[in-house]
């Protein structure tokens, strides 16, 4: 989005309804990262989970790459569609189609949910096995990763999702306003019931496609859980530029997963998404990746490898 596009007497950043759709857009960008971060990891350090653990990222950062895509052709409007000038030359039409593509590309959305939906409700009540302290290190970016061990791979996962244990313990370490304190006591309360509600969906006569959709909100659930992880794991190093130990993209992250857990639209937190965008639109201006460590984009103009507006 050219910042310097405005909007009768403003930039169009700063016009209220664009700056939260562009918040929630950069909410949906920071939750795939870190989704899609954990999961690479996570097949190195839990490969017998990763029959869950693998169609759940893809379940959720193909759906929040999709919304993020929307949110912005929204706020492009006509020029989301041009495929002459600027900005893009067509581009974004490119993305729409790309985006779309990812999300069908092995398996259906449905296919990928059902896939690991029958296993639910005994992966909810099987006893934690993995040791606690291994989580940690896993997603902690400055170590080395385990030797990664294909025959540990398998169709069904054996033993609790290491995600979900030990979700309350992290989320106690985050420091942060009330508006994110909040939504990481929704988070583990969600939690928290999600074996009864496995239950409920396999108790006869019930709605056979209630399994599939608590496969969709375990999606979410599971996914926000490894938000929480990632940032105990790194709360001294610095992430998506901001100062070590904060919670402002954290906040935004499970906000985000959250309100798609409970299938209502992420405007709902928006006071939590909100600094989302000062993160995304910090790391563009300084030409970096926007991820979890920040990498510079090649063809770009040298400039200071941190960004000068930490959260």
């Amino acid at each position: 989005m050219p910042p310097s596009r405005r909007v009768g007497r403003t930039t169009l950043a700063e016009v209220p309804y664009a700056r939260r759709e562009l918040a929630t857009a950069s909410a949906a960008l920071l939750a795939a990262d870190a989704v899609a971060l954990a999961a690479a990891r996570g097949v190195h350090g839990f490969p017998e989970a990763f029959s869950v653990w693998g169609p759940v990222a893809k379940h959720v950062v193909a759906e929040a790459s999709g919304d993020l895509v929307r949110r912005c052709g929204g706020i492009l409007a006509t020029r989301s569609v041009l495929r002459d000038g600027a900005p893009g030359a067509g581009v974004f039409q490119k993305l729409e189609r790309d985006t779309a593509v990812v999300r069908v590309i092995d398996a259906s959305p449905l296919a990928n949910l059902r896939s690991y939906a029958g296993q639910l409700p005994t992966l909810l009540r099987t006893p934690a096995t993995a040791d606690p302290d291994t989580l940690p290190g896993v997603l902690r970016l400055d170590a080395s990763l385990p030797p990664y061990r294909p025959g540990c791979l398998d169709l069904v996962t054996r033993g609790a999702d290491p995600l979900l244990i030990g979700l309350a313990q992290a989320a106690a370490m985050v420091t942060a306003r009330a508006e994110v304190a909040g939504l990481l006591v929704r988070l583990t309360d969600a939690v928290a019931v999600l074996p009864d509600e496995a239950d409920a969906a396999r108790r006869p006569g019930a709605d056979p496609n209630v399994l599939v959709d608590l496969a969709e909100r375990y999606a979410w659930l599971h996914s926000a859980a490894a938000c929480v992880h990632l940032w105990a794991a790194n709360r001294d190093r610095a992430l998506y530029g901001a100062e070590p130990g904060s919670a402002e993209w954290l906040g935004a992250a499970v906000g985000y997963l959250l309100a798609r857990a409970e299938g209502v639209d992420p405007r709902r937190y928006a006071a939590a998404l909100a600094p989302a965008f000062d993160v995304v639109a910090a790391l563009c201006d300084h030409h970096l990746l926007c991820t979890a460590q920040p990498v510079r984009l090649a063809g770009t103009p040298h400039r200071r490898s941190s960004c000068p507006r930490p959260i």
